[in-house]
């Protein structure tokens, strides 16, 4: 965490005119990342300081696949996936911060379509119940 610690200590104008200091929620968000992994970070998850007031985090996968993460000053969460070829590419942003969704990035190199997958799995039964229920109103003779 000692290059975490350095930086904290950025301020404004760090990286040249309109570089901005990094903001403690964005060191929050990596500090949850830690704990999300239980361990020390991997080390190829060494965090970088991005002119915006954002942490970035940038691995190799296979030689074939580059990943990265950025941690927003909004709060957000950026996610991108570069390929061997352009039709691997892939990137999401999600409006919040989720520990476990970066974590999960990092270890299947999936970017997950829903913030919430456990919500979006009780949406998926629920719309499948609806239609069963539909389909059998259908069918049924009056």
């Amino acid at each position: 965490m000692a290059k975490l610690a350095d930086l904290e200590r950025l301020q404004d104008g760090w990286d040249g005119p309109g570089s901005k200091a990094i903001p403690a929620a964005v060191i929050d968000a990596y500090v949850n990342l830690v704990e999300a992994f239980g361990s020390p970070v991997p080390a190829d998850l060494e965090p970088s300081a991005g002119s915006d007031g954002s942490i970035s985090l940038g691995w190799n996968w296979n030689e074939e696949f580059y990943f990265e993460a950025e941690l927003t000053p909004d709060g957000g969460l950026y996610l991108c996936a570069f390929g061997a070829r352009e039709a691997d590419d892939e990137q999401r942003t999600y409006p919040v911060f989720d520990a476990a969704v970066l974590r999960r990035f990092y270890q299947t190199g999936r970017i997950e379509r829903h913030r919430f997958p456990a919500l979006a799995a009780r949406l998926t039964t629920w719309r499948a119940r609806i239609t069963k229920n539909t389909n059998r109103f259908r069918t049924e003779p009056r």
